[in-house]
């Protein structure tokens, strides 16, 4: 005799129930909380009770019962997996077992697929904590795949990843693509690096180690791009190192990694790179200059230095010449300035010479200060003679027109002339026409 009691929260009393304790789909009658039904033979049942509130709020429940017959003797410890297994069905059990059953399992089929008590109740015991699966897939994971130890570790994994549940990790060990520890690669992958485990996994299906998997995915935390990005320099013919280089030399000269990398897959060394870093300006990129060349740029960049220093060294010339004439100019007024003052003082000193003394000293005298002396004491000199005013007048002037002394022409002029001025002005006019034209007197 079984004893049956539904309890029921929720809902308005009163309530009604409705009980069919043997499941056989036929209600008992009973109409109240409780009741009590003598199963006529052993077998699995499933007893039923259906409430129904004052609103007319209907709820229904089982309870699998397993029913053995006293008469039959059944291993102990059969009896008690098969009723804790019964506990958890129908969530995590496919069926409800008797004792018969469970000692059918432990005493094998005829192929030799036997689990010992000691599995069934790890098993059950497992099922309890983990809730996706049920008590025969863990059972047979052991039977067919692997021991405790790989269940236990794939259940941390789901754990980790949160994506992937239990099964799925075991089926994927099941499924005999992927090893337990291909599955542990990939999980590492995925916690220490935030990796896709899906993309973790397919890369290791693709022959890649576990220690390739941590360089590609630091470097692609590192630095901050998907691994597929990576995976496209890889293609281009970089390694894993020379990309990490490019990291390194990136925050060094505080530019982009993707520009490094790019200038990598076309420049012949790591040195040529850092030789354009250096010589990059703002007006030339890094990047210009590998394709310019960096030889034919170092070439230009000193033809252009060289221009420049000509450049710098004619303006330099220019600027001696100005100040060389800028000198000579303050120069020659200091002079003229000098020579005025002589000429102002000879004046004063011969004040009958009716001449201009600075003409006589850039005419006849050529500059010579000592020639004008001369000329003005000749000249002193003579009138003292008694040479009429008008004669000296007369060749001062022919002096000043033609440049010749007065002197001179005062003595053509009173020998070879006889005193005619005409005669004299005619001498000295065609003396200096044929000086103009052959560079010579004409005498």
């Amino acid at each position: 005799m079984i004893d049956f009691s539904a309890v029921v929260t929720g809902g308005t009393s009163p309530y009604t129930y409705a009980w069919d304790a043997n499941g056989d789909g036929i209600d008992d009658g009973v109409t109240v909380e409780t009741t009590s039904i003598l199963f006529a033979a052993a077998g699995k049942y499933q007893a039923q009770v259906t409430v129904t509130d004052f609103n007319g709020c209907i709820v229904a429940d089982t309870l699998p019962v397993v029913v053995s017959d006293p008469g039959d003797m059944c291993h102990p410890t059969a009896q008690k997996i098969a009723d804790a297994v019964n506990t958890i069905f129908p969530a995590q059990a496919g069926d409800l077992y008797t004792c018969e059953e469970i000692y059918n399992i432990f005493d094998g089929d005829p192929e030799g697929s036997n689990v010992g008590f000691g599995r069934m109740w790890k098993a059950y015991n497992l099922a309890l904590t983990m809730e996706e699966l049920t008590w025969e897939e863990i059972r047979d994971w052991h039977l067919d795949v692997g021991g405790w130890g790989a269940l236990l570790q794939l259940d941390r994994f789901s754990e980790l990843l949160e994506t992937h549940s239990l099964p799925e990790l075991m089926g994927l060990v099941m499924s005999e693509e992927y090893s337990l520890g291909d599955v542990r690669t990939a999980v590492r992958s995925t916690t220490h690096y935030e990796a896709d485990f899906d993309d973790a996994l397919a890369r290791i299906a693709d022959g890649a180690t576990a220690g390739e998997l941590g360089q590609l995915y630091k470097l692609s935390t590192d630095l901050e791009v998907d691994p597929s990005t990576i995976d496209d320099y890889l293609a281009d013919g970089l390694t894993l190192a020379e990309l990490k280089h490019t990291g390194n030399i990136a925050d060094r000269m505080e530019v982009d990694w993707i520009e490094i990398a790019d200038a990598r897959a076309t420049a012949d060394s790591w040195g040529i790179i850092n030789q354009a870093y250096k010589l990059a300006t703002d007006d030339i990129s890094a990047t210009e200059i590998l394709i310019h060349g960096i030889q034919k740029y170092r070439k230009d960049l000193q033809e252009a230095d060289q221009e420049k220093r000509a450049e710098k060294q004619a303006a330099k010339q220019d600027d001696k010449e100005d100040d060389k004439e800028e000198r000579a100019e303050q120069q020659a007024a200091q002079q003229n300035d000098k020579n005025q003052q002589t000429a102002n003082k000879l004046a004063e000193q011969y004040p009958d010479y009716h001449g201009d003394v600075m003409s006589l000293l850039n005419g006849e005298c050529e500059g010579d200060w000592a020639c004008v002396r001369e000329t003005l004491r000749k000249q002193e000199k003579t009138q003292a003679e008694g040479l009429p005013e008008k004669d000296l007048q007369t060749a001062l002037q022919i002096f000043s027109k033609y440049g010749y002394p007065q002197e001179e022409v005062l003595e053509y002029h009173n020998t070879s002339c006889g005193g005619d001025w005409a005669c004299t002005r005619a001498y000295f006019r065609e003396l200096s026409a044929s000086t103009k034209e052959t560079g010579k007197p004409d005498k």
